[in-house]
C-alpha cells in the first residue's frame, strides 16, 4: 500500500510558477519522499494516466479505508488546531 498527500505550496524563489504542487509519500521501504510538481507536468501525469490506464495500479479497499482514516484524522486535527489558537 502506498499513500501519499498532494498540496499546494508558494514557490519563495518567485522565478517561473508562483507554486508547486507537493506530493509527499511514503516508499515501501518506509523512507518518506517530497516531489514539486508545476501545475503543467501534474497535468501530463494525469493524462498518462488516463491514456495507459491499464498500467495504472488499483486502489485496493485497505487503502481506501486508510485513506478515508487518515482525512478525517487530519481534519479533527485541523479543527483542534484553529480551537486551540
Amino acid at each position: 500500500m502506498n499513500l501519499g498527500r498532494l498540496v499546494l505550496v508558494e514557490n519563495s524563489a518567485h522565478r517561473g510558477d508562483s507554486h508547486y504542487n507537493q506530493l509527499t509519500f511514503v516508499k515501501k521501504n518506509g523512507v518518506v519522499e517530497q516531489v514539486l510538481f508545476t501545475d503543467r507536468e501534474l497535468n501530463v501525469a494525469r493524462d498518462r494516466a488516463v491514456k495507459n490506464f491499464n498500467d495504472v495500479s488499483g486502489v485496493s479497499w485497505l487503502d481506501r479505508i486508510a485513506a478515508f482514516k487518515i482525512s478525517v484524522f487530519s481534519k479533527l486535527l485541523s479543527v483542534w488546531a484553529k480551537f486551540r489558537a
